[in-house]
């Protein structure tokens, strides 16, 4: 039961079609077939001087270190004490949002190589950034938050480190092509 739960409130959250949708990519998946969206940005020079993001004053968004974030391992999707360790390990950087001292958001950017999967590592050229692991909670999605982290890494990251980045997206994942 819960299988159909899940796609219900994909399709009133997506609509049926792209419901439909995710249930072919999730099977094609778990044959071991996935497809992707690879998003390289514009020269990060140009977006230095943007505005600070308006987001509302109950958040607050910094750079976190391994034992702030891991803290909340088991208690946020996605987060496991071994590949914190990995990503730390080989200098990536988080930047979390954090509501009333909870929580709420977070993502990761490497400058080096990245081990996805089995089958895939990002090789991350000199002065470019490759944003992963993105996570906003579905209660504070649409507040800004996602624009706010890249704001707070960017003005926190030397020019010369950051001048392009890349990442990738399932062609499913609606809500991070929102975003797009």
């Amino acid at each position: 039961m819960p299988k159909i739960a899940n796609f219900n409130a994909r399709r009133r959250d997506w609509g049926w079609r792209r419901a439909l949708y995710w249930e072919v990519m999730s099977g094609l998946a778990r044959l071991g077939i996935r497809v992707h969206y690879v998003n390289i940005a514009a020269d990060m020079e140009q977006v230095v001087g943007e505005e600070k993001p308006e987001v509302p004053l109950e958040y607050d968004t910094r750079m976190i270190g391994f034992d702030e974030i891991a803290a909340y391992v088991d208690r946020v999707p996605g987060l496991s004490r071994g590949n914190l360790e990995i990503a730390f390990g080989r200098g990536d950087i988080c930047v979390a949002n954090f509501f009333h001292g909870e929580l709420v958001g977070f993502s990761f950017s490497s400058y080096t190589r990245a081990r996805v999967t089995d089958q895939l590592d990002v090789l991350v050229p000199e002065g470019f950034r490759y944003g992963y692991k993105g996570w906003t909670h579905p209660d504070h999605r649409r507040t800004n938050l996602v624009s706010m982290r890249s704001y707070v890494r960017r003005i926190a990251t030397p020019a010369d480190r950051e001048k392009r980045s890349l990442e990738y997206i399932e062609t499913h994942n609606y809500a991070s092509l929102l975003h797009r």
